[in-house]
């Protein structure tokens, strides 16, 4: 289903090309890392000058309280109308978490990485090379730099180490920050930043992506070339520790009663 400023809509609307959106994800009846999302979302319309929806978000969201059993919410924003909708993500599978995902790559800079905001041919055509060659996800790239994917961010893992390629050019992810949180204060690891070329790539063994609809993946296979080693089975490692953060989350979030 989907809403507009509150109210069903008998069909979907055709809304214009870059609206500000953020999505929330739904486990057990609660909603991933809320705080952050909505953070960024509020973060998103001050940058577009439009910090008078906050109120009339945070009154629609008191309706869309995480015990309504859906997967995720697309919140978006198209002028000064608030959009809702109920949606089904693609979910990871037991097989791909144990064993990871296979990616491929794609040339593309995201111009305004600081704002989430959302470009229908980019997804549209994303989402059609992804499906014929039967990939969870592309891997963005400029010239010979390796940036981010074009639904999530990724880190690489050398000699045990783990890096994110430049901040600067890609998407400040919710789960992202929170992988991060983990690492630093749970498992003791620093997440470096540190540029990746691609023939760079093309030698690493280990690499994970980080995303709202996939929480945190293993990755087993780049462009065709298999991983393999200590530094993969270390993505797996951590891919496994995340879902346990997210346990923990879900137990804090049902105490706070956040909603």
């Amino acid at each position: 289903m989907i809403y507009k400023n509150g109210k069903i809509l008998d069909e979907k609307p055709d809304l214009n090309d870059n609206f500000i959106y953020e999505v929330l994800r739904c486990e057990d009846e609660v909603y991933l890392f809320f705080e952050d999302h909505m953070k960024r979302l509020y973060g998103n319309l001050e940058k577009a000058n439009k910090t008078e929806l906050f109120d009339r978000i945070k009154e629609i969201m008191s309706d869309f309280k995480p015990e309504r059993n859906v997967e995720s919410v697309m919140i978006m924003v198209d002028g000064e109308d608030v959009f809702m909708e109920d949606m089904i993500i693609r979910e990871v599978t037991d097989f791909e978490r144990k064993h990871g995902v296979e990616i491929g790559l794609y040339e593309f800079e995201r111009l305004n990485p600081d704002r989430k905001i959302y470009r229908k041919e980019f997804k549209k055509e994303v989402q059609e090379i992804m499906d014929k060659k039967d990939l969870f996800e592309l891997l963005l790239f400029k010239g010979d730099e390796v940036l981010e994917g074009s639904r999530s961010n990724f880190y690489y893992i050398r000699d045990g180490k783990i890096f994110e390629p430049t901040k600067k050019k890609t998407l400040p992810g919710v789960v992202k920050k929170n992988f991060y949180k983990m690492c630093k204060e749970i498992l003791s690891l620093e997440v470096e930043e540190r540029e990746l070329s691609l023939d760079e790539l093309k030698t690493i063994d280990g690499a994970l992506l980080s995303g709202t609809g996939m929480d945190v993946v293993p990755i087993k296979s780049i462009n065709g070339r298999e991983l393999s080693g200590k530094d993969y089975e270390l993505s797996i490692e951590l891919a496994q520790k995340f879902r346990e953060f997210i346990d923990e989350y879900k137990k804090e979030f049902k105490e706070k009663e956040i909603l």
